[in-house]
């Protein structure tokens, strides 16, 4: 090997190696234990949101948490706290109410994670709450949309029936999976992530085509929020239609809204909601 040769190689060798090492230095690394307690029973979303890396093990410390301030001890003295305020019944019991919602509802906020393991994915499966919050997530992988289609999709949420707080009932909601980062889908994970019962919001999906469409038939989620779409050709809206619940399609202009409409579709309603569009979405649910 001649000098020039072997410098080039050595050059080479150093150039892979400051790559490498810039690649290291970039991997999110998770909280050590003593951080992520601080986190694990903190109520404030925007700590929970600067994780950008999880442990298997913090991933189910999550899951298996309790709700911050959910002991009988806590929830008794702030009832207490709340009844001693020199307010009227009614702004008493909207304040208990609130309390208590925010008591005994589980959200997971992880926006600021960047990679999920299979074996992560597999434990938020088994959570049972309000939401799972993962927009940073930019990809799945094939398992990973397997696992998050086992969501339950139903938590219980708690009303207070009269200013006796300890007097509450239960009603059934829909857990919300967020993948807002996600901006393409294969039909074998909308397949998959298609058999849970939670809602699920893709709103990072600027396009679907066809063979992604035509899972939708056999989608079982509640809703589907796909707000990023702009378009809707009438193929895709056809197959879209098929789908048994609620589509969120703020993005698109009401032109393509009412094609879908026109197929059978069923639009995910929000306020404020658009005259022509809700007589529309009337008169197709009275067919």
């Amino acid at each position: 090997m001649s000098t020039k040769t072997a410098i080039q190689f050595l050059a080479l060798i150093l150039a892979l190696a400051i790559t490498a090492s810039a690649q290291v230095a970039e991997e999110p690394v998770p909280l050590t234990d003593e951080e992520f307690g601080r986190v694990l029973y903190s109520s404030d979303t925007l700590k929970w949101n600067r994780i950008e890396a999880l442990t298997d093990e913090q991933a189910k410390a999550i899951v298996e948490r309790d709700p911050p301030g959910s002991s009988d001890k806590n929830i008794k003295s702030t009832t207490d706290s709340i009844m001693a305020l020199p307010a009227s019944d009614n702004a008493k019991f909207r304040m208990a109410a609130e309390f208590l919602q925010r008591v005994f509802t589980k959200d997971i906020w992880l926006n600021g994670l960047k990679r999920l393991t299979d074996e992560q994915a597999r434990i938020f499966s088994k959570f049972k709450g309000r939401g799972i919050h993962l927009n940073g997530i930019e990809e799945l992988s094939d398992k990973q949309a397997r696992y998050l289609g086992k969501v339950k999709g139903v938590y219980y949420e708690y009303e207070v029936n009269s200013l006796d707080l300890w007097d509450w009932k239960t009603f059934e909601k829909q857990t919300t999976i967020y993948l807002d980062g996600i901006v393409r889908i294969t039909p074998d994970q909308m397949w998959e992530l298609g058999r849970t019962k939670a809602n699920i919001s893709l709103n990072g999906l600027t396009e679907i085509n066809e063979k992604v469409a035509r899972e939708f038939k056999s989608c079982k989620a509640n809703s589907v929020s796909l707000n990023g779409l702009t378009s809707l050709p009438d193929e895709i809206a056809k197959r879209l239609a098929k789908f048994k619940g609620e589509i969120d399609l703020d993005g698109l202009d009401n032109i393509f809204v009412l094609t879908f409409i026109k197929y059978g579709g069923k639009v995910k309603k929000a306020e404020p909601v658009d005259p022509y569009l809700d007589s529309q979405w009337r008169k197709n649910s009275e067919n």
